[in-house]
């Protein structure tokens, strides 16, 4: 059995890494800016912790609700996510100062990776308790719910462009820095859904032994 994490996964996550990292540069040499009176009311301390605090919950919530697996896809996906969200607002921000409402709109985007991810992660499940190993590797089940959920995906896509329309509508700088985070959220979630978290969950599935297969 595969013990790999999916190739296409590992590429999606170095991509991330790479992007990640620029967004950060962008914050850390001030490149990435803030509207001038809201600078100050920003703690990134408290930030970090509501990062945490999220991944933590959410591989709580994915390993009682379902199974270890599905724990580790949603902490992984929630982790990312986030952190890809802040990274790549913070490239727009080079353009588009943002405002002190940014850490509230970026723990937002969990909700948006749980439409996304939850949905996979139950097709994934279902697929592998009514398939035979023999019939199909854990990451073809994968694959196959990676590519699920089209409802999900197109409502995601619709609110992004919906959001941008009407920052771009009311002419106003501030309004339209204000969705991007939130758009940014919604295609990331949809990215990391189809991706990343599915074979996250296949490569712990994977590892675990045949006989612990559970629902």
């Amino acid at each position: 059995m595969n013990m790999k994490l999916n190739n296409n996964a590992r590429k999606a996550l170095i991509l991330s890494l790479v992007l990640g990292a620029l967004g950060l540069a962008a914050w850390l040499t001030g490149l990435a800016t803030y509207v001038a009176s809201d600078a100050r009311m920003i703690d990134f301390t408290q930030l970090w912790l509501c990062v945490l605090a999220a991944v933590v919950f959410s591989f709580l919530f994915g390993w009682a609700r379902y199974n270890l697996a599905s724990g580790a896809a949603l902490a992984v996906g929630t982790a990312h996510d986030l952190l890809l969200t802040w990274a790549l607002t913070g490239l727009i921000a080079i353009a588009l100062p943002q405002s002190a409402t940014l850490p509230l709109v970026l723990m937002t985007g969990v909700a948006c990776t749980y439409v996304q991810t939850l949905p996979r992660l139950r097709v994934a499940r279902q697929i592998y308790r009514t398939t035979s190993l023999r019939d199909a590797s854990v990451d073809e089940m994968a694959q196959q719910a990676a590519v699920s959920a089209p409802l999900a995906q197109w409502v995601a896509l619709v609110i992004a462009v919906l959001f941008m329309v009407a920052a771009v509508v009311s002419g106003n700088i501030r309004m339209l820095a204000s969705p991007v985070p939130i758009v940014i959220a919604l295609l990331v979630s949809l990215y990391s859904a189809r991706a990343i978290t599915p074979f996250v969950w296949s490569y712990v599935t994977a590892t675990r032994r045949p006989a612990r297969r559970r629902a």
